[in-house]
């Protein structure tokens, strides 16, 4: 008859079951660094049970860490830059990299410290190329606008502004004959003849030319008329020179030069059709005015949200009418 001690399992079978169920229980992850776990180092493939570790399970052990590391701050440090100042996983087609404070517990201070300089030349370098970049695209702007605003002078001085066309001695009177003379009340002017439809130089005598001219709306050519007839002329007139001198502009010029001068033909009763690129001009206006809330820019853009607004299409008008309430 068996006594009641065969029935418990002897010293080494229990142990043997302590052992099983040890390695049964499943050992959580560290999730950066595992220790007391033997992983292959992906640089020398050898094991080690202290190792550090990437997000896609690639493992360095210290020796690989600190060699790495070296060249990694050593050389061009261009894997560096392109990480953000990180050290990247030399694995092959990882892009994982490793955090700071995971390198700082694991390497030497020597060897964090070199990473650690690379990474503040890295900040330092991108701030750098920052301001660089920075600088060439306000220059540029400044650039751009200098030739936005010598077209929208010139457009102004020989075309929108009425002047004689031989001495070019402005005037803004009309008295009701199109048969102009360059003389003011003072009796200054070249005293040239010329037409107060299209401003053609006429000699001595305008006369003949307006009766003639192609540009005169008046009942059977007549040399009279009012002036609305004479500032309707001058629409026509500005509007068609202005059209054919952005036609000789680059596109981007000419977009950037059609929205500066919009208001100032706005001012005169002429609506120019604003449309491609001159839309997205205008777009940057407005989001440069909501940036840089400045009282000239914002006028200039009120003012160009009013000059264009029968010109625009629909969708597009409430991006500008916004700046009225900015």
């Amino acid at each position: 008859m068996a006594s009641d001690d065969d029935n418990w399992p002897d010293y080494d079978t229990e142990a043997e079951l302590g052992r099983q169920h040890v390695a049964d229980i499943a050992v959580p992850a560290w999730p950066h660094v595992a220790v007391e776990l033997w992983r292959e180092c992906c640089i020398c493939f050898e094991n080690a049970k202290r190792v550090l570790s990437c997000s896609e399970d690639h493992h360095l052990c210290l020796t690989c860490s600190e060699g790495y590391i070296k060249a990694e701050t050593e050389g061009s440090r261009q894997r560096i830059m392109a990480a953000g100042g990180k050290l990247r996983c030399p694995s092959d087609s990882c892009t994982a990299v490793f955090k700071h404070y995971d390198l700082a517990k694991f390497v030497p201070r020597a060897t964090y410290d070199k990473l650690l300089a690379a990474w503040h030349d890295c900040i330092e370098q991108t701030a750098f190329q920052a301001a660089a970049e920075t600088t060439r695209k306000v220059a540029a702007l400044r650039s751009a606008q200098s030739e936005v605003d010598r077209a929208r002078a010139d457009i102004i001085d020989t075309i929108l502004t009425l002047q004689c066309p031989r001495c070019s001695k402005a005037f803004d009177s009309f008295e009701g004959c199109f048969a102009l003379h360059c003389r003011d009340t003072a009796g200054h002017g070249c005293g040239v003849a010329f037409c107060g439809y299209c401003l053609s130089e006429c000699g001595e005598d305008a006369h003949a030319h307006v009766g003639q001219c192609t540009h005169n709306t008046a009942a059977n050519k007549e040399l009279f008329g009012t002036i609305e007839m004479f500032v309707k002329a001058q629409q026509l007139r500005r509007k068609k020179l202005v059209e054919e001198y952005l036609s000789k502009l680059p596109a981007e010029l000419r977009a950037r030069v059609k929205c500066a001068i919009a208001p100032d033909l706005y001012d005169l009763g002429i609506v120019l059709r604003i449309n491609g690129q001159a839309v997205e001009v205008l777009k940057a206006l407005c989001e440069q005015a909501e940036e840089e809330v400045s009282a000239d820019l914002l006028y200039l853009s009120i003012r160009l949200m009013y000059a264009c607004s029968d010109a625009l299409d629909s969708r597009y008008f409430g991006v500008f009418f916004g700046l009225a309430y900015l």
